[in-house]
């Protein structure tokens, strides 16, 4: 059954004129969502096979401390001290962001101020907090065999960076526990060339879900992130639970919202606050 894109805007359209009327407002607002379902289940028919089984590699992880945790009500902050509190909370999995310096090197940053790397490792983050390196990121994996660590890069030139770790990373086995997140089918194709790391794809708001399940499903990546707010308002990201890959949602700072996608058989959520002994 096809069902008409304009017949579907009307009852939208319906629905915020008249979103204010109790009674009218449940009527549509479940006509909307039955509409959208069915579009969904159509779009459904291009999925792939899923993957035999879901990733052992992160069907364990609950928690990804999020741009390395949050402390005293900040968060990005990439920051030492809060390795160190998160790891005593039970956190074992901690994700940084990447950013590329005023001269070139790769620094762990959120911020887009072009420094140089001495600078960024000279400054306090917000006054207080010391500044990791991927260097420091990298020794970490070797000195604690239990742990791992995502990238989440904020450039487009995956391979290089592939290359920067594989050149400064003195374990094999701790490369066995880097995960780079992706974006696009060519960032998976391109760090590959350089070494089979653990990868995640990254659902924007208005991703393709069934596009991206395909594509984790073709390239055996066995994790997507898809942010929360669009797990609230769309519907079809039960796609990858059928597909046999692991679902983050980020980003998630209440138990009672990690509760929720649990139920929604998410294997995890990214958070800038919560403990991993809290949910397991």
């Amino acid at each position: 059954m096809v069902i008409s894109k304009a017949k579907l805007l009307l009852y939208r359209c319906i629905h915020f004129l008249l979103r204010h009327v109790a009674s009218a407002d449940e009527i549509i607002e479940q006509k909307i969502a039955s509409m959208s379902k069915t579009e969904c289940e159509l779009n459904t028919e291009s999925l792939l096979a899923p993957l035999n089984s879901k990733d052992k590699f992160f069907t364990d992880i609950s928690i990804i401390t999020h741009a390395g945790g949050g402390l005293q009500g900040m968060s990005y902050l990439n920051c030492k001290e809060a390795f160190t509190f998160y790891y005593n909370q039970g956190n074992r999995v901690f994700e940084y962001d990447v950013d590329i310096s005023s001269d070139g090197k790769y620094i762990a940053t959120h911020t887009e101020n072009p420094v140089t790397e001495k600078e960024h490792l000279d400054l306090l983050v917000d006054g207080r907090f010391s500044p990791v390196s991927i260097k420091e990121c990298l020794d970490k994996l070797i000195a604690y065999s239990d742990i791992k660590v995502i990238f989440d890069c904020k450039f487009r030139n995956l391979k290089d960076f592939a290359q920067f770790i594989v050149d400064n990373c003195n374990s094999k086995e701790a490369l066995e526990r880097i995960v780079i997140q992706v974006f696009e089918e060519t960032n998976i194709h391109e760090i590959r060339e350089v070494y089979d790391f653990k990868m995640l794809h990254v659902c924007m708001y208005n991703a393709d879900y069934v596009k991206i399940a395909n594509c984790c499903i073709k390239n055996k990546v066995g994790a997507v992130s898809v942010p929360v707010k669009a797990i609230d308002e769309r519907i079809g990201w039960e796609v990858f639970d059928k597909s046999n890959i692991c679902a983050f949602a980020y980003s998630v700072n209440r138990l009672s919202e990690y509760n929720k996608l649990s139920e929604k058989k998410f294997t995890g959520v990214f958070s800038d606050f919560l403990y991993d002994r809290d949910v397991c």
